[in-house]
């Protein structure tokens, strides 16, 4: 099933950074299955396994400044130590999530050069903020509309929180998680890819600029 939902996400994110970085891509035709994808799919690996190395150095590195800065600030203080470790797990997820959009980069610069690549970095040199800040909005943006789509479905898991004797039915229960939106589907499912769409632009702008 991981490779299964490896390869579909190969050809789902390569067919749209194939129409935002190539000059000669076919938009309503973009979907394909061949080397690009293939780069895709290393690229997922190698990055994944990258990201693995940092998230486990991250750990370390945050569990040491954290009990640090909880020793530092809490005084004793339960409160002051749960603070202590809120502010150490911004100060450690930050640079990670600053590394991911600059490596991300890497993805649509594969398809733009038609080759597997880990240049994004490079190419993004300078970009690394402006690549965060500008995920950050547009998936502010996509929360918001998927709370929009979703919003009987979230109001009922809060009612459900407060009393759990409004658990529904099995068979209700598992139609919701496998459509929370409901009857919206039709009107979500385009939207959705939209966004998805505009997610991938921030690092699609940085590889069409890159130099080939």
């Amino acid at each position: 099933m991981l490779l299964v939902g490896l390869v579909f996400g190969a050809v789902h994110y390569a067919s749209g950074y194939r129409v935002l970085v190539r000059e000669d891509a076919k938009p309503f035709l973009p979907i394909q299955l061949g080397r690009d994808e293939l780069n895709f799919l290393l690229l997922f690996l190698v990055v994944g396994l990258i990201l693995i190395g940092i998230g486990l150095v991250g750990v370390i590195i945050g569990g040491i400044a954290g009990v640090a800065l909880a020793l530092a600030l809490s005084g004793g203080d339960p409160d002051g130590a749960v603070y202590a470790g809120f502010v150490t797990g911004i100060l450690v997820i930050l640079p990670v999530l600053y590394f991911v959009g600059r490596i991300a980069v890497s993805f649509p610069l594969s398809i733009k050069q038609r080759r597997f690549t880990l240049g994004g970095w490079k190419a993004s040199k300078g970009m690394g903020w402006s690549l965060f800040f500008a995920h950050l909005a547009i998936y502010v943006v996509l929360m918001l509309v998927q709370f929009v789509l979703a919003y009987d479905v979230m109001m009922a898991s809060f009612t459900l929180g407060a009393d759990p004797s409004a658990i529904p039915d099995a068979e209700v229960l598992a139609a919701q998680m496998a459509n929370p939106v409901g009857d919206l589907i039709w009107i979500a499912g385009p939207v959705q890819s939209v966004l998805a769409l505009l997610m991938m632009g921030p690092t699609a702008a940085i590889a069409a600029k890159a130099e080939v």
